[in-house]
């Protein structure tokens, strides 16, 4: 069964991958855009961890409101992080589809330029009462330097077709 990490792993290879080009973002609620990560887990495959779901969590938070919306143009193509989830066993090749579906159905809206150098992280250790330690990993991605700007750029109105991806 694909783990967390494999699917986070992967997610920041094709974040790397599509660096390689220039990068947009689409118009989304960013909020939404996380909340349809969240409802994207079929039932049972995100349960409740202390108090939210074991998917809910703010290090992921953080790279999802900022790179999920992230789309390049290769080929003339629109591609998004989300594109490969036959890589990926269930439940994350449901969530993968489900984040790739919500992406295309917003028009780009700007480049992608980042007053941050890196969203997310790999893995941090949480020390439980009894002493043992949990290795939570997460989402990340490292902005490429063509992609950082101290001052990013304002919108440049680029639609696609119909005014979708």
């Amino acid at each position: 069964m694909t783990t967390f990490h494999n699917f986070a792993k992967a997610i920041q290879q094709r974040f790397e991958q599509l660096s390689q080009h220039e990068l947009f973002v689409t118009n989304q609620d960013k909020d939404r855009l996380y909340q349809v990560y969240l409802d994207a887990f079929p039932a049972g495959t995100n349960p409740i961890y202390r108090e939210r779901t074991e998917h809910d969590c703010s290090c992921c938070r953080n790279f999802l409101k900022n790179l999920a919306n992230v789309v390049a143009i290769v080929d003339g193509k629109v591609e998004t992080l989300w594109d490969v989830p036959e890589q990926f066993e269930y439940p994350y090749d449901v969530v993968a589809n489900e984040l790739y579906e919500f992406t295309r159905d917003h028009p780009i809206s700007s480049l992608f330029r980042s007053k941050e150098r890196k969203y997310g992280m790999q893995s941090n250790i949480e020390q439980l009462a009894d002493g043992s330690t949990i290795e939570w990993k997460h989402f990340h991605g490292n902005v490429a330097l063509k992609h950082f700007h101290a001052e990013p750029q304002q919108p440049v109105g680029h639609r696609a077709e119909g005014g979708r991806l």
